[in-house]
């Protein structure tokens, strides 16, 4: 009888542990688009809507930041029997982040903002001039890490870009001090 309950016990034990711990993942690369806003009168940033573009930036300069995790630690490491119940979930946690106010954002073309020419490849993100007309929007659960990045309305009325053909690189760093770097090319016609 002592054998059954002690079995018993462990059996429990094991499904308890199963349910209750955690998968832990870090964001070890992101992936990179150009966006517009589909919804272009909107002014309340937690109804704004982007779609990707895969070609030509009209509207703004707007960046989707999608992040890519890697398995750390947790559940999977966990011999249970609950591993296989498909009707249990396991809580799932990022224990890094992206840290976007550290970004770079810059374009192999200059920029014309109000009287001032801004060279080709200088940081835009954290350029003094410009630090004032950043915008960004973090969508972020427990194991999901999505950004848009970009510049407010009142940016589009001091500056111009000349029609071209652009590559634009984004640098990010993480908190567990990782960076990472993409690139994309688009055609800006603002």
């Amino acid at each position: 009888m002592k054998k059954v309950i002690i079995f018993i016990i462990g059996i429990f034990i094991s499904i308890l542990s199963g349910c209750f711990s955690t998968e832990h993942y870090l964001i070890k690369d992101f992936e990179f688009y150009g966006v517009e806003q589909t919804n272009p009168m909107e002014i309340q940033d937690e109804n704004k809507v982007f779609r990707n573009v895969n070609d030509t930036l009209k509207n703004g300069l707007f960046f989707r930041i999608v992040a890519i995790t890697e398995y750390r630690y947790g559940y999977l490491n966990n011999l249970s029997l609950i591993e296989n119940c498909y009707a249990t979930s396991v809580p799932k946690k990022i224990d890094n982040n992206l840290m976007l106010n550290f970004l770079e954002l810059r374009l192999d073309s200059d920029i014309y903002f109000e009287t001032d020419t801004i060279k080709k490849n200088t940081d835009l993100w954290n350029h003094p001039k410009l630090k004032d007309y950043r915008w960004f929007s973090i969508s972020k659960t427990d194991f999901s890490y999505n950004a848009v990045i970009g510049f407010v309305g009142s940016f589009y009325d001091k500056v111009n870009i000349l029609p071209t053909e652009c590559t634009i690189e984004l640098m990010c760093p993480t908190s567990d001090n990782q960076t990472i770097t993409k690139s994309i090319n688009n055609f800006i016609d603002l």
